[in-house]
């Protein structure tokens, strides 16, 4: 496989660096009465890919567009690679952005829109080696019209690519693919990141199994400031607040009466069906596999609905009734008055557990 010159050193997703490339410091913007970003930080990694993820409105897009220079914050800093340029046009920031829509010239072919991100005068050398990475070598004569949906973003990232920035930005770049398209850019951005060729990349997506394929961290934001910020397996394993845990992981977490003033909620892959003490009525079976096995949403005697996960040779018909236990460490727990996580012992958990149970 033909590679760029001066390669990126190869990035081992288990050892990051830890000098920072990015960091935003206090990101403040508003819209007449809308407060869209609201006190930001945000730190990205050397080899890290970090994801802002959330809900339409809550300020990713707003946060990315700052990072870049093309929406002026009303407070705080941008710093890259150690130089704050708070301050500079976009130009002189060194990033290259990566839109949904791809923002290719239709009047140009595929090497001339590659070439645009190429400093004026400099050598297109370039084009042909980046192209080849991105699988694109042979359309690059061919005009946006007469390339498919998925060829047209790989043409925008080889745009990004080429110029070799400090910093690669991506504001939903998979997002009017459809799922097959998506799922093969995902796995491609991943390579050129294994491969070293993609530089440190802040990505901005509303799917949460984009964010959780593809980054090394995710930034969960809502409502104008950054939620929680960590590892897929720190925001699915320790997330910080109920509503985050609710809105993060697939399928849905179930969540069971308050006690005490404590909510418990525990992941459908978590429970096991066949024993345990808590009872419950199947309403319905998905019609849809889960990861080969089926998804079932029953009912508890309590009222509440609770998802499990069974084999699919052993699929329960709907009024019937089974039990289902967890084990007290995979349980979740939150203060009812606000939502905020609630770190409890394990042998706390497991007699908490045991009253809501039994």
């Amino acid at each position: 496989m033909t590679v760029l010159s001066e390669p990126r050193l190869s990035v081992d997703q288990g050892a990051r660096g830890t000098d920072v490339r990015l960091r935003v410091s206090s990101a403040t913007k508003r819209f007449g009465q809308v407060t869209a970003l609201d006190s930001v930080d945000l730190e990205v990694r050397s080899g890290e890919i970090v994801a802002l993820l959330g809900a339409s409105g809550c300020g990713k897009t707003t946060l990315l567009r700052g990072i870049a220079g093309l929406t002026a914050l009303d407070h705080g800093d941008v710093e890259i690679a150690g130089r704050d340029v708070t301050g500079l046009r976009p130009s002189a920031r060194d990033v290259a952005m990566v839109f949904q829509d791809g923002a290719l010239f239709p009047h140009l072919s595929a090497a001339d829109n590659i070439a645009v991100g190429l400093p004026k005068g400099a050598d297109r050398t370039a084009v042909q080696p980046v192209a080849e990475l991105l699988q694109i070598g042979d359309l690059l004569d061919r005009r946006p019209s007469q390339l498919s949906g998925g060829q047209r973003q790989r043409v925008g990232i080889a745009r990004a690519l080429v110029r070799r920035p400090a910093l690669m930005l991506m504001d939903e770049p998979f997002a009017a693919l459809d799922a097959d398209l998506r799922l093969e850019l995902r796995r491609e951005m991943r390579r050129l990141h294994r491969l070293g060729e993609l530089a440190e990349t802040v990505f901005v997506t509303h799917d949460q199994t984009e964010a959780l394929g593809i980054a090394d961290c995710i930034a969960v934001m809502r409502d104008g400031r950054i939620e929680q910020q960590g590892t897929p397996t720190d925001l699915l394993d320790s997330p910080a607040t109920l509503p985050l845990a609710r809105f993060l992981g697939v399928p849905r977490i179930a969540v069971l009466p308050t006690h005490r003033g404590i909510t418990a909620a525990v992941r459908p892959t978590d429970l096991m069906v066949g024993s345990g003490a808590l009872e419950a009525t199947v309403e319905t079976v998905s019609s849809e596999p889960f990861a080969g096995n089926w998804l079932v949403t029953s009912r508890l005697a309590r009222g509440a609905e609770i998802d499990f996960v069974t084999p699919r040779d052993h699929v329960p018909v709907a009024g019937a009734k089974v039990v289902v236990s967890c084990s007290p460490d995979r349980v979740h727990t939150f203060r009812d008055s606000d939502g905020s996580r609630l770190s409890l012992t394990s042998s706390e958990k497991t007699a908490f557990w045991n009253e809501v149970t039994s």
